[in-house]
């Protein structure tokens, strides 16, 4: 393998990481509009596959934002 197609390789893997990221920091946001923590959110789009469903979210709890399958429900 040519250095150039090294080059491209590597720009191309960057970039795939680069747009995966964007993707995650989006849907970990609309777990922040549902009243998680941004940090929250990252761990849950890895742990429920996404952006939350319309029934799921967070509440405040004492020790802080916690998740609930109930979100919007009262």
């Amino acid at each position: 393998m040519s250095s150039g197609q090294a080059s491209y390789r590597t720009l191309f893997g960057l970039i795939a990481i680069v747009v995966i990221l964007i993707a995650w920091t989006g849907a970990a946001g609309e777990w922040d509009n549902r009243e998680c923590s941004l940090g929250q959110g990252y761990v849950f789009v890895i742990a429920h596959g996404g952006g939350p469903d319309e029934h799921e979210g967070c509440e405040d709890e004492p020790g802080g934002a916690v998740y609930t399958d109930e979100y919007g429900s009262w």
